[in-house]
């Protein structure tokens, strides 16, 4: 395939024996695409690579040469649906992208005959197109189009052209932050708020019924994730959680990977009560976060 060159838009045209081609989409790399309420020039690399600083639109008898740091995209030819009372140099409108874009008239060009593609151009915030048999390659040149689009007779024509979509930031994505640890075998998790300090590995002290454990100058009492998840005790030395419930506690677990934001869309509430308290998509399995109250109470 001859080589791609790539439009602001995020489309791309090829040239086959000087004619501009449109590259379909899946044969381009896969890339992120963005609106820019502005045009932008082609990137300088691929501009010195191909020696392009303009296009010439030809249409039967007619021809426009055009700088390319207006186009955005070329589109396959659409008629244009005429609009009644249009002013002169107004051929319709064409669908481009699901959006209504207004094509005007090449001139010298009766109407749009033989055209064949549709160079989409974006000028002072707004979209429109022009109709074309065949587009050509030229190093540079436009500047009669540039200086037309300053006059009063383009300023009627791209007053009925909408505003090219601004380039919009994404609304945040709301996050909850886990705690990711390892206990009884099993990768889970609990809320960020949940767990009031990470410890490092020790050995609590054995007492009737259980062991403890000093934080901050307190003695607290100590449980074990790995028997609560139905996994073999945790061997010791182990790091502890120590867990926002009043009084406090320790809990040992075998391993603490650290704390990880995860979309709040994506963590899906269970029943309330039980030690498990929603399934979180995180990785290749559904993430348990356990709840910070069943672990509180009594085993």
């Amino acid at each position: 395939m001859p080589e791609a060159i790539p439009l602001p838009g995020g489309g791309a045209f090829a040239f086959v024996d000087g004619i501009a081609v449109p590259v379909p989409r899946q044969a381009l790399p896969e890339r992120p695409t963005r609106e820019f309420a502005e045009p932008l020039p082609l990137p300088p690399a691929s501009q010195r690579r191909a020696g392009i600083g303009a296009l010439q639109l030809t249409l039967a008898e007619a021809g426009l040469v055009v700088p390319t740091s207006l186009a955005w995209r070329i589109h396959g030819f659409d008629a244009p649906v005429p609009l009644p009372a249009s002013p002169p140099g107004m051929l319709g409108v064409s669908l481009l992208d699901g959006a209504p874009v207004p094509v005007l008239a090449l001139p010298g060009a009766r109407g749009w005959r033989d055209a064949a593609l549709l160079l989409e151009l974006r000028h002072g915030g707004h979209r429109f197109a022009l109709p074309a048999g065949r587009i050509s390659a030229l190093p540079s040149g436009g500047e009669d189009f540039t200086e037309w689009l300053g006059s009063r007779e383009a300023a009627s024509l791209l007053a009925m052209a909408p505003l090219a979509p601004a380039d919009a930031l994404a609304p945040p994505v709301a996050n909850r932050d886990l705690v990711l640890f390892s206990a009884g075998g099993r990768d889970v998790a609990l809320p960020v708020e949940a767990v009031v300090a990470v410890l490092p590995p020790l050995n609590p002290a054995p007492v009737p019924g259980g062991s403890v454990a000093a934080h901050r100058g307190e003695v607290l009492p100590v449980l074990d994730a790995g028997p609560r998840l139905g996994g073999a005790p945790t061997r010791l030395p182990a790091p502890l959680l120590r867990l926002a419930t009043h009084p406090g506690r320790l809990m040992l677990v075998s391993a603490v990977a650290g704390v990880r934001a995860v979309p709040a869309a994506e963590i899906h509430p269970l029943r309330q009560g039980g030690l498990i308290a929603a399934l979180a998509r995180f990785g290749a399995a559904p993430l348990p976060v356990l709840s910070v109250a069943a672990l509180g109470r009594p085993a």
